[in-house]
């Protein structure tokens, strides 16, 4: 059984037995009762980015200007892991946030003492992107969604910044969009399809009259710092000055839509999974009713980083979660941010809750 998981992780020579690190990948799934990620060229090259990023720079945004599309991605750098401390703080990560979320690939890259891992979960693979051989003015997209994901719908943050959404042709799995470009102005495209833990980003990528670019969003500090309590404030903060940049109105801090945002974070963090829908937990609008809520428009969203920054950043870059944080009719928002321990330090879990609000 073990040697048939260890044939799919590739690219490892036969005669020499797995690295630890690959074994505890391995075991760590098969006694959980799932199957193992496979190791793939791709992600092999993303952990030597990694590698040779600085030491304070957040590897997602490294690696998404570098092309990484996946939704969910988990880059986790290792300092001397035979060391046991190392190997066991490793071990709990596999356990706790990598087979928890389901992750399907990854890579592995070393260097002297260091050790860097992608993982990433493929809910859609993308087809090479190329440009229209009629006008030259439209990209041409299309990809396979993973067995259990459905009801796809495009969001495309444009140059004016305003976002759109629309729905791709699907053909069973396969789905395929184009897409119209201005030369040299670059747009940011994100796939969301309704999967086992509800709805869920699967591509997340920016292109221009090229292809596929490799410009992101990098984090900002606010202009005005005064009256924080704490990250939550942060993030509000964040947020509403994002908003006057655009010409919106600021939105107002909600208790009861903090305390729901706050024990969603509360329960993502504890089960090490960020989804709208956790195991044995309740769709977002059946816990907003539950706490007495009642409202016309409301929306949601989930985040995992390092820092308020960088989860601001993230979120605003993604075309679908910038429009729920600009829709014209919502009114309040509430954060909830819980604090947990990964591989490499301390993480963030964190979440939106935008509402309309008499």
């Amino acid at each position: 059984m073990l040697a048939c998981a260890l044939a799919l992780l590739g690219s490892l020579a036969e005669a020499q037995p797995p690295a630890p690190w690959i074994h505890d990948i391995v075991t760590t799934f098969e006694t959980l009762g799932k199957a193992p990620p496979e190791r793939i060229t791709e992600l092999d090259r993303a952990a030597e980015i990694a590698l040779s990023a600085e030491p304070d720079e957040d590897l997602r945004h490294v690696l998404r200007s570098r092309g990484v599309h996946d939704g969910l991605l988990l880059p986790v750098l290792l300092v001397d892991p035979e060391e046991p401390t190392v190997r066991r703080r490793w071990q709990m990560l596999l356990q706790d946030q990598v087979a928890s979320q389901s992750l399907t690939h990854f890579g592995v890259a070393r260097q002297g003492e260091r050790l860097a891992v992608v993982f990433v979960r493929r809910a859609l693979e993308l087809d090479p992107i190329i440009a229209s051989e009629s006008d030259g003015r439209h990209l041409a997209i299309s990809g396979r969604l993973a067995s259990g994901y459905g009801d796809p719908v495009i969001y495309v943050t444009r140059p004016d910044q305003r976002v759109r959404s629309f729905r791709p042709m699907l053909l069973g799995q396969q789905i395929s969009f184009k897409l119209p470009v201005q030369e040299e102005a670059a747009a940011i495209i994100e796939v969301i399809a309704a999967g086992p833990r509800g709805a869920e980003v699967v591509a997340l990528l920016t292109v221009n009259h090229q292809g596929v670019t490799r410009t992101i969003t990098r984090p900002r500090e606010l202009t005005e710092k005064a009256g924080w309590r704490g990250p939550s404030d942060e993030l509000i903060a964040l947020v509403n000055e994002d908003r006057v940049r655009i010409g919106m109105s600021r939105l107002k801090p909600d208790s009861t839509l903090n305390q729901t945002a706050s024990q969603h974070a509360q329960a993502m963090a504890k089960q090490g999974v960020v989804a709208h829908v956790l195991p044995g937990g309740e769709p977002p609008a059946e816990r907003l009713g539950a706490a007495g809520v009642r409202t016309r428009r409301f929306f949601e969203n989930v985040a995992l980083a390092r820092t308020v920054e960088q989860a601001h950043a993230e979120l605003w870059e993604s075309p679908s979660h910038r429009m729920a944080l600009t829709d014209e009719l919502i009114t309040h928002i509430g954060v909830g941010v819980a604090r947990a321990i990964g591989a490499d330090g301390p993480v963030l879990y964190i979440v939106e809750h935008v509402a309309h609000r008499p």
